[in-house]
């Protein structure tokens, strides 16, 4: 006779994304989803203000993320240019697109990201509160 088999321990969205960088021009943007990501219990939380930002972090960090929150409007280099500068440093991470623009633009950068062989996990249009991200993740 087998023992009795034990509840499954439901994932949180901390088991699956322990990390992740946030990259967006917009402090105050970039501000609440720090917090609404460090309120679904991931504590170790990066930071940028563009794609260059993000690659030089990226570059440096010794842990990296485990999920790139990325807008695609940003100066210096946008979300549809650091995603292809990801693709050619072989670098995969997966990707949220998070903007305000219209979800045609949103989804175009998916497509773009998919074809890169980027492991694209949603998109949220800007802003978006607690609930939104994490049913997105």
């Amino acid at each position: 006779m087998s023992p009795p088999s034990l509840p499954a321990v439901p994932r949180t969205v901390q088991d699956d994304y322990p990390s992740v960088l946030v990259v967006d021009d917009s402090l105050v943007q970039r501000q609440h989803v720090v917090r609404l990501c460090q309120e679904l219990g991931i504590t170790l939380v990066y930071e940028a203000s563009d794609g260059r930002e993000a690659l030089a972090l990226l570059s440096m960090l010794v842990l990296p993320p485990s999920l790139l929150i990325v807008d695609l409007e940003m100066p210096g280099m946008d979300g549809f240019e650091f995603l292809e500068e990801l693709h050619r440093r072989q670098a995969c991470f997966p990707v949220l697109i998070a903007s305000s623009r219209e979800q045609m633009l949103m989804d175009s950068a998916c497509t773009l990201g998919t074809e890169l062989g980027l492991p694209m996990v949603a998109t949220l249009a800007k802003p978006f509160c607690l609930a939104q991200l994490r049913e997105a993740l």
